[in-house]
Protein backbone atom coordinates (compact mmCIF):
# COMPACT_ATOMS: atom_id res chain seq x y z
CA UNK A 1 0.00 0.00 0.00
CA UNK A 2 0.90 3.68 -0.65
CA UNK A 3 0.43 6.26 1.02
CA UNK A 4 -0.17 8.78 -1.46
CA UNK A 5 -2.53 5.98 -3.42
CA UNK A 6 -5.91 4.61 -2.83
CA UNK A 7 -6.43 1.24 -4.82
CA UNK A 8 -9.49 0.20 -6.10
CA UNK A 9 -9.43 -3.62 -7.64
CA UNK A 10 -11.18 -4.50 -10.87
CA UNK A 11 -12.48 -7.40 -12.04
CA UNK A 12 -11.57 -9.13 -15.76
CA UNK A 13 -12.23 -12.42 -17.90
CA UNK A 14 -8.64 -13.70 -20.07
CA UNK A 15 -9.82 -15.04 -22.85
CA UNK A 16 -7.94 -18.33 -24.60
CA UNK A 17 -8.95 -18.52 -28.18
CA UNK A 18 -8.34 -22.05 -29.69
CA UNK A 19 -5.43 -22.21 -32.58
CA UNK A 20 -5.50 -22.91 -35.77
CA UNK A 21 -4.67 -25.51 -37.45
CA UNK A 22 -5.09 -27.58 -41.24
CA UNK A 23 -6.53 -30.56 -42.31
CA UNK A 24 -5.66 -32.45 -45.25
CA UNK A 25 -6.52 -35.67 -47.29
CA UNK A 26 -4.22 -38.73 -48.18
CA UNK A 27 -5.19 -42.61 -50.00
CA UNK A 28 -8.17 -40.64 -52.29
CA UNK A 29 -7.13 -43.17 -55.15
CA UNK A 30 -7.54 -46.63 -54.31
CA UNK A 31 -8.58 -50.35 -56.36
CA UNK A 32 -11.49 -52.68 -54.93
CA UNK A 33 -10.12 -55.06 -52.37
CA UNK A 34 -13.59 -56.42 -50.78
CA UNK A 35 -12.03 -54.82 -47.60
CA UNK A 36 -13.52 -50.71 -46.68
CA UNK A 37 -11.79 -48.25 -48.34
CA UNK A 38 -10.27 -45.65 -45.84
CA UNK A 39 -8.84 -42.43 -46.94
CA UNK A 40 -5.93 -41.07 -44.53
CA UNK A 41 -6.42 -37.57 -42.96
CA UNK A 42 -3.48 -35.46 -41.14
CA UNK A 43 -3.31 -32.40 -39.26
CA UNK A 44 -0.49 -29.41 -39.12
CA UNK A 45 0.47 -29.24 -36.06
CA UNK A 46 0.63 -33.14 -36.20
CA UNK A 47 -1.24 -35.82 -34.12
CA UNK A 48 -4.16 -33.60 -33.16
CA UNK A 49 -7.34 -35.54 -32.21
CA UNK A 50 -10.44 -35.11 -32.71
CA UNK A 51 -10.25 -35.80 -36.52
CA UNK A 52 -13.91 -37.31 -38.10
CA UNK A 53 -14.08 -38.34 -41.92
CA UNK A 54 -17.61 -38.81 -43.68
CA UNK A 55 -17.75 -40.74 -46.87
CA UNK A 56 -20.95 -39.35 -48.72
CA UNK A 57 -22.47 -38.62 -45.21
CA UNK A 58 -21.52 -41.66 -43.62
CA UNK A 59 -18.70 -42.51 -41.07
CA UNK A 60 -18.72 -45.88 -42.85
CA UNK A 61 -15.59 -46.54 -45.23
CA UNK A 62 -16.85 -47.73 -48.74
CA UNK A 63 -16.30 -51.20 -50.29
CA UNK A 64 -17.34 -50.78 -53.41
CA UNK A 65 -16.02 -49.30 -56.54
CA UNK A 66 -17.18 -46.19 -57.37
CA UNK A 67 -16.84 -42.01 -56.30
CA UNK A 68 -17.23 -40.85 -52.96
CA UNK A 69 -17.37 -37.05 -51.43
CA UNK A 70 -14.87 -37.51 -48.25
CA UNK A 71 -15.62 -34.20 -45.54
CA UNK A 72 -12.55 -34.48 -42.79
CA UNK A 73 -13.42 -32.26 -39.91
CA UNK A 74 -11.39 -31.74 -36.49
CA UNK A 75 -13.27 -31.39 -32.99
CA UNK A 76 -10.62 -30.56 -30.35
CA UNK A 77 -10.23 -28.24 -27.54
CA UNK A 78 -7.40 -26.06 -28.52
CA UNK A 79 -7.30 -26.44 -32.21
CA UNK A 80 -9.87 -25.51 -34.94
CA UNK A 81 -10.12 -26.09 -38.31
CA UNK A 82 -12.14 -25.85 -41.32
CA UNK A 83 -13.26 -28.94 -43.00
CA UNK A 84 -11.72 -30.57 -46.18
CA UNK A 85 -13.28 -32.22 -49.02
CA UNK A 86 -11.80 -34.63 -51.52
CA UNK A 87 -13.14 -37.56 -53.80
CA UNK A 88 -12.77 -40.91 -53.23
CA UNK A 89 -12.56 -42.69 -56.27
CA UNK A 90 -12.25 -46.94 -55.70
CA UNK A 91 -11.15 -48.45 -58.88
CA UNK A 92 -11.92 -51.76 -60.36
CA UNK A 93 -9.76 -54.67 -59.45
CA UNK A 94 -8.16 -56.48 -62.06
CA UNK A 95 -8.70 -60.61 -62.25
CA UNK A 96 -6.89 -63.20 -64.19
CA UNK A 97 -8.22 -66.78 -65.42
CA UNK A 98 -5.94 -70.06 -64.50
CA UNK A 99 -7.89 -72.40 -67.70
CA UNK A 100 -6.78 -76.17 -66.72
CA UNK A 101 -4.55 -77.47 -69.47
CA UNK A 102 -6.64 -79.75 -71.73
CA UNK A 103 -4.28 -82.83 -73.30
CA UNK A 104 -5.25 -84.14 -76.67
CA UNK A 105 -7.70 -86.85 -76.87
CA UNK A 106 -9.22 -90.02 -79.04
CA UNK A 107 -12.39 -89.48 -81.05
CA UNK A 108 -14.92 -91.37 -79.24
CA UNK A 109 -13.94 -90.14 -75.71
CA UNK A 110 -16.94 -89.53 -73.27
CA UNK A 111 -17.99 -85.66 -73.24
CA UNK A 112 -16.08 -83.90 -70.41
CA UNK A 113 -16.04 -80.83 -67.69
CA UNK A 114 -13.93 -78.36 -68.51
CA UNK A 115 -12.28 -76.00 -65.28
CA UNK A 116 -11.62 -72.66 -65.16
CA UNK A 117 -11.53 -70.12 -62.45
CA UNK A 118 -11.25 -66.47 -61.91
CA UNK A 119 -8.80 -64.84 -59.19
CA UNK A 120 -12.12 -62.77 -58.11
CA UNK A 121 -14.29 -65.84 -57.44
CA UNK A 122 -17.06 -65.09 -60.32
CA UNK A 123 -17.78 -67.77 -62.65
CA UNK A 124 -16.13 -68.19 -65.88
CA UNK A 125 -17.83 -69.05 -69.48
CA UNK A 126 -16.69 -71.14 -71.96
CA UNK A 127 -17.29 -70.52 -75.68
CA UNK A 128 -15.94 -72.88 -78.30
CA UNK A 129 -14.10 -71.00 -81.14
CA UNK A 130 -13.36 -73.73 -83.39
CA UNK A 131 -12.91 -77.12 -84.35
CA UNK A 132 -15.12 -80.69 -84.11
CA UNK A 133 -16.87 -80.32 -80.82
CA UNK A 134 -19.79 -79.01 -79.51
CA UNK A 135 -20.56 -77.01 -76.22
CA UNK A 136 -23.13 -76.98 -73.76
CA UNK A 137 -22.00 -75.08 -70.37
CA UNK A 138 -18.66 -76.89 -69.57
CA UNK A 139 -19.54 -79.70 -71.29
CA UNK A 140 -17.56 -80.39 -74.19
CA UNK A 141 -17.93 -83.11 -76.60
CA UNK A 142 -15.89 -83.88 -79.43
CA UNK A 143 -17.58 -84.79 -82.93
CA UNK A 144 -14.92 -85.31 -85.15
CA UNK A 145 -11.13 -85.30 -86.28
CA UNK A 146 -9.19 -82.26 -86.07
CA UNK A 147 -7.94 -79.39 -83.68
CA UNK A 148 -10.19 -77.67 -81.27
CA UNK A 149 -9.82 -74.76 -79.63
CA UNK A 150 -11.66 -73.30 -76.08
CA UNK A 151 -12.49 -70.27 -74.80
CA UNK A 152 -12.37 -69.20 -70.84
CA UNK A 153 -13.88 -65.88 -70.03
CA UNK A 154 -14.86 -63.34 -67.41
CA UNK A 155 -16.90 -60.31 -68.39
CA UNK A 156 -16.04 -58.54 -64.79
CA UNK A 157 -19.00 -56.96 -62.38
CA UNK A 158 -19.29 -53.58 -60.42
CA UNK A 159 -16.26 -54.10 -58.79
CA UNK A 160 -14.24 -55.77 -61.25
CA UNK A 161 -12.43 -55.53 -64.90
CA UNK A 162 -13.10 -58.40 -67.67
CA UNK A 163 -10.55 -60.64 -67.16
CA UNK A 164 -8.22 -61.28 -70.50
CA UNK A 165 -9.79 -64.46 -71.91
CA UNK A 166 -7.69 -67.39 -72.22
CA UNK A 167 -7.70 -70.12 -74.97
CA UNK A 168 -6.85 -73.58 -74.39
CA UNK A 169 -6.55 -75.78 -77.57
CA UNK A 170 -5.91 -79.27 -78.08
CA UNK A 171 -5.97 -82.19 -80.65
CA UNK A 172 -8.92 -84.71 -81.04
CA UNK A 173 -7.20 -88.09 -83.02
CA UNK A 174 -8.23 -90.69 -84.78
CA UNK A 175 -8.49 -94.46 -83.20
CA UNK A 176 -6.02 -96.85 -84.94
CA UNK A 177 -8.68 -99.60 -85.36
CA UNK A 178 -6.95 -103.29 -84.86
CA UNK A 179 -6.93 -105.90 -88.03
CA UNK A 180 -9.91 -108.00 -87.64
CA UNK A 181 -9.06 -111.30 -89.32
CA UNK A 182 -12.25 -113.91 -90.57
CA UNK A 183 -11.93 -117.30 -91.06
CA UNK A 184 -14.78 -118.80 -92.38
CA UNK A 185 -15.93 -122.32 -92.72
CA UNK A 186 -19.56 -124.37 -93.45
CA UNK A 187 -20.34 -124.52 -89.90
CA UNK A 188 -18.42 -121.73 -87.90
CA UNK A 189 -17.22 -118.31 -88.36
CA UNK A 190 -13.97 -117.11 -86.29
CA UNK A 191 -12.97 -113.50 -85.51
CA UNK A 192 -9.99 -112.55 -84.26
CA UNK A 193 -8.03 -109.41 -83.00
CA UNK A 194 -5.17 -108.75 -80.92
CA UNK A 195 -5.34 -108.85 -77.07
CA UNK A 196 -2.96 -105.02 -77.59
CA UNK A 197 -6.23 -103.59 -79.12
CA UNK A 198 -7.99 -102.76 -75.52
CA UNK A 199 -11.20 -101.57 -75.51
CA UNK A 200 -12.72 -102.72 -78.81
CA UNK A 201 -16.02 -104.62 -79.11
CA UNK A 202 -16.96 -106.93 -82.23
CA UNK A 203 -20.16 -105.34 -84.02
CA UNK A 204 -22.13 -107.00 -86.55
CA UNK A 205 -24.85 -105.14 -89.36
CA UNK A 206 -27.26 -106.52 -92.43
CA UNK A 207 -26.82 -103.60 -94.32
CA UNK A 208 -24.25 -100.62 -94.31
CA UNK A 209 -26.92 -98.26 -95.64
CA UNK A 210 -27.99 -97.87 -91.81
CA UNK A 211 -27.40 -97.11 -88.15
CA UNK A 212 -28.41 -100.63 -86.72
CA UNK A 213 -24.79 -101.83 -85.70
CA UNK A 214 -25.55 -104.39 -82.80
CA UNK A 215 -22.62 -106.06 -80.25
CA UNK A 216 -22.04 -109.44 -81.20
CA UNK A 217 -23.39 -111.66 -78.51
CA UNK A 218 -20.24 -113.64 -77.95
CA UNK A 219 -17.82 -112.28 -75.05
CA UNK A 220 -14.05 -112.95 -76.48
CA UNK A 221 -11.89 -115.96 -75.56
CA UNK A 222 -8.00 -114.84 -75.12
CA UNK A 223 -5.91 -117.26 -77.21
CA UNK A 224 -2.25 -116.35 -76.97
CA UNK A 225 -2.48 -113.03 -77.87
CA UNK A 226 -5.57 -113.00 -79.81
CA UNK A 227 -9.25 -112.64 -79.05
CA UNK A 228 -11.19 -115.04 -79.97
CA UNK A 229 -14.95 -115.12 -80.91
CA UNK A 230 -16.89 -117.93 -82.63
CA UNK A 231 -19.82 -117.69 -84.13
CA UNK A 232 -22.27 -119.72 -85.83
CA UNK A 233 -22.41 -119.16 -89.91
CA UNK A 234 -25.35 -116.25 -90.75
CA UNK A 235 -28.08 -117.38 -93.25
CA UNK A 236 -27.76 -113.87 -94.79
CA UNK A 237 -25.01 -111.75 -95.55
CA UNK A 238 -23.88 -110.10 -91.99
CA UNK A 239 -21.08 -107.01 -92.29
CA UNK A 240 -19.19 -107.04 -88.93
CA UNK A 241 -16.41 -103.85 -87.89
CA UNK A 242 -14.46 -103.40 -84.16
CA UNK A 243 -15.37 -100.24 -82.37
CA UNK A 244 -13.89 -98.70 -79.18
CA UNK A 245 -17.18 -97.19 -77.87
Amino acid sequence: MSPNYNFTFANGTLTVTKARAELSLANLSQSYDGTGRAVAATTNPGGLSGVTITYAGSPTPPVNAGTYDVVASLINANYTAPNVSGTLVVAKANQAISFTAIGDKQIGVSAFMLDATATSGLPVTFTLVSGPASLVGAVLSLTGVGSVIVRASQPGDTNHNPAADTDQAFAVLAVAVPSLRVNLSTQEIVFTWPVSAEGFVLESTTTLSGPDWTTVASAPMVVGDQNVVIGPVAGSARFYRLRKP
